[in-house]
């Protein structure tokens, strides 16, 4: 080896990626999430007592580009929240 800390190497494709803390401690829900409505309402529940859903819907709200299911909320729905708030 190179003389690398494993321990100082980050841990998962998210550490690498730079993503808030509190993503650590969210559901994993995009692990299966397909959009089809099953995986939707499968996706709700678990959202539903997922211990960061608030900072998990700011940081989708604040992001037009995600994709999938974040906070319980579809891309189509956070983009007709992103409407309504406009106006």
């Amino acid at each position: 080896m190179l003389g690398l800390d494993a321990a100082a190497l980050p841990e998962s494709l998210e550490d690498w990626l730079g993503r808030p803390d509190w993503q650590q401690d969210g559901q994993g829900v995009r692990a299966w999430f397909s959009g089809a409505q099953e995986t939707v309402d499968k996706a709700r529940a678990v959202c539903g007592d997922c211990p960061v859903r608030e900072e998990c819907y700011r940081y989708a709200m604040d992001d037009p580009d995600l994709v999938g299911m974040w906070a319980g909320f579809t891309e189509k729905e956070r983009r007709e929240i992103r409407r309504a708030r406009v106006a």
